[in-house]
């Protein structure tokens, strides 16, 4: 005990909170699956650059 491991203990942890909304962390990110979190937006946003073929003008 006390002493640094080779490895995460687990590959993520999984949060659900009271209202029903679930996110997860990986390391140094986190996914927020809320109402709120702009999810629905960046998934759209994120089709839209794979329908354009891009992410920038032109």
């Amino acid at each position: 005990m006390g002493q640094p491991l080779p490895h995460p203990i687990r590959e993520a942890t999984a949060h659900h909170a009271g209202d029903g909304s679930l996110s997860i962390r990986q390391g140094r990110w986190k996914l927020e699956k809320t109402g709120s979190s702009g999810v629905e937006r960046l998934d759209a946003l994120l089709e839209s650059y794979i329908q354009r073929g891009r992410s920038t003008p032109g």
